[in-house]
């Protein structure tokens, strides 16, 4: 039940910084930087996963093949109430926002506060620009591609917990920016998942004209019954824009109180 993250509101803000940058460059940088802002949350709201665990795998092949099942099951959107709050900082600054996300309603949303007060109607329409985006992107890029589990495959094998590796793929990064994003899915001993991270080892150009330097997104999940939801998030990105700007952005998020 999570919408992971979004920047929005951070749109305005880059194209004043970037005022310097050609039309074309900026247009690319701008298009992956909202793609990775709406990314954790394209990720979080597939929230709930179907999972039906059978016994244990008896081979590397079977274990693998489960986990990818249990990948491609993963159903969104959310379909039950709960209650979002997230917290980005973007050059210093920093906004929380509290949010409840009621699938069974229109609109599906309720934005309660921005930095613990009111929101004002620009936090509002910015808001539902955000979740506009998200169902956009979701359709665009669902979960299943994004992980593209069809190169899952083991890692690393501990007493207490296996670790699959993936290979990350986003339809606005070139082939280049694709190679350097690693993915592992951490899986307890008793099968289930437990934590999905994207990263990026190396600085690496997802467009012509911009160099992430540092990227990192990171879901917590945890089982209600035999269903699987993210509990929080945490993302952070550092991305140079025609050799000179740098634009810095954190966020994390909890998912409470969810309405089973």
């Amino acid at each position: 039940m999570n919408r992971l993250f979004h920047y929005f509101s951070s749109v305005a803000g880059l194209v004043n910084k970037s005022k310097s940058l050609s039309v074309p460059i900026f247009s690319s940088v701008l298009k992956v930087m909202l793609r990775l802002m709406t990314l954790s949350t394209t990720l979080s709201t597939t929230l709930l996963m179907t999972i039906s665990m059978t016994a244990s795998a008896t081979s590397d092949v079977t274990s693998t093949e489960n986990i990818k099942t249990q990948l491609q099951q993963m159903i969104y959107p959310i379909y039950v109430p709960y209650q979002e709050t997230e917290t980005r900082f973007e050059d210093d600054e920093k906004t929380t926002t509290v949010a409840l996300i009621t699938p069974d309603t229109d609109p599906n949303w309720k934005l309660i506060s921005v930095n613990g007060q009111t929101p004002s109607k620009k936090d509002i329409k910015n808001y539902k620009k955000k979740i506009e985006k998200q169902i956009e992107d979701n359709e665009k890029d669902p979960l299943s591609s994004i992980l593209n589990v069809s190169t899952l495959q083991i890692f690393e094998s501990k007493e207490d917990e296996t670790i699959y590796a993936f290979d990350p793929l986003f339809s606005d990064f070139n082939d280049d920016a694709s190679k350097n994003l690693t993915g592992r899915v951490f899986v307890n001993m008793d099968n289930k998942i437990t934590r999905i991270e994207i990263n990026a080892p190396f600085s690496f150009s997802p467009v012509f004209g911009a160099k992430i330097n540092r990227f990192s997104i990171n879901y917590n999940l945890d089982y209600y019954k035999q269903k699987a939801y993210i509990t929080d998030y945490e993302l952070d990105i550092n991305i140079k824009i025609g050799g000179f700007k740098t634009l810095e952005m954190q966020a994390e998020a909890m998912y409470t109180d969810l309405k089973w």
